[in-house]
């Protein structure tokens, strides 16, 4: 009997550490910003594969994570319906990865359990291009950012409660003394199109349950201005999810700016959230649309003040569903094949081009 109880208790602590092991909580924690800003409508969530595949990054119409515990370990899903496209190992790239970001060709992710390198790897050929040290700098977070280095990109990178820049080829630019509400952040995502910027984006674990809140970091004044709580959203388990890596792009829909979370749970869940328009979306330079009815089931009426040329619809993850050349002030769209859910319609006419959004419905 006595050895039945060992086992079980042992059995117990077994289970308790391989959790803990999988999910990574913050040591330090926050004072939350009680301020939203963004438009923060999910577009599509899914689970991956299995939980400790922290890292995420977004590349056309796939999402990539990394498991942080398997060396080389990375995972391709398809953004829209979250079936995996791909796995497989990178080698030379040690376990240690928590963040990804990609910089248009190659992605970049922490280099193994010291912290203070980057690997820059194609997901492409499956292969380890370099590694950059960063010098002194400790690798949690890590995002791109073009204008970095007169243009030349670079990077933003820190452990949970630090923040420096950084050249591509791991120069430092400079270190920040972040405000006290910069804490517990695991992921980050650059962000020069939504106006009032640039941003950079954390998705941060807070004190206490839920500890999944997206933070909009304003460079230029070095401060926190808005949190965005994520723990409404269906599927996420609030008292026990993490933040984990974030990503995003400004291009992969046209006209739109997107974030994409990583949830530590089990298994790890990835949401896309938009957070609006970005650039050729100014309504008063492209001209009024009305498109009705929205949500639509079976059509969507699309009304011009000026002559259509031509439309593009593209689905939640920026694919593109059809694209009919238009020679009217009016069109009507067949949505009656279309999968329920979020679409946007890009209408160009002869005062601009508009990016706008609409639901089909069942």
């Amino acid at each position: 009997m006595k050895k039945v109880t060992l086992s079980a208790i042992a059995m117990l602590f077994l289970a308790g550490m391989l959790s803990a092991q999988v999910n990574e909580q913050s040591p330090v924690f926050s004072k939350s910003v009680n301020s939203v800003k963004g438009v923060w409508d999910v577009l599509t969530t899914f689970n991956t594969a299995m939980p400790g595949e922290q890292a995420v990054e977004i590349s056309g119409q796939y999402i990539y994570t990394a498991m942080w515990q398997t060396s080389g370990m990375i995972r391709k899903y398809n953004s829209l319906t979250g079936a995996i496209a791909d796995s497989f190992e990178i080698p030379g790239v040690a376990a240690g990865i928590r963040d990804l970001c990609f910089d248009g060709t190659y992605f970049y992710g922490r280099a193994g359990a010291t912290g203070s390198s980057i690997y820059q790897m194609d997901f492409t050929t499956k292969t380890l291009v370099s590694t950059i040290s960063l010098g002194s700098a400790t690798v949690r977070h890590l995002c791109y950012d073009p204008t970095l280095d007169g243009g030349n990109g670079g990077f933003w990178a820190g452990d949970w409660a630090t923040l420096s820049s950084h050249k591509k080829d791991g120069t430092l630019i400079s270190s920040v003394t972040v405000p006290t509400e910069f804490a517990s952040n695991y992921g980050s995502q650059f962000d020069n199109v939504t106006a009032g910027g640039p941003y950079i984006w954390f998705f941060s674990q807070d004190a206490t349950a839920p500890k999944v809140d997206i933070v909009q970091y304003h460079i230029a004044s070095n401060s926190i201005v808005s949190t965005h709580d994520c723990s409404t959203v269906p599927g996420i388990d609030a008292a026990n999810a993490l933040a984990g890596g974030l990503g995003g792009s400004s291009t992969v829909i046209p006209g739109k700016f997107i974030l994409v979370a990583n949830v530590q749970q089990d298994p790890n869940m990835v949401i896309i959230f938009d957070m609006g328009n970005v650039g050729i979306n100014d309504p008063e330079s492209a001209g009024a649309f009305k498109l009705y009815p929205n949500p639509a089931q079976t059509i969507l009426n699309i009304n011009a003040d000026s002559r259509i040329s031509h439309i593009t619809v593209f689905n939640a993850v920026g694919q593109v569903v059809e694209a009919p050349v238009v020679n009217s002030m009016n069109y009507t769209l067949n949505t009656g094949d279309y999968q329920p859910g979020v679409y946007f319609v890009q209408i160009a006419s002869e005062k601009g081009t508009s990016t706008r959004k609409f639901v089909v419905s069942e």
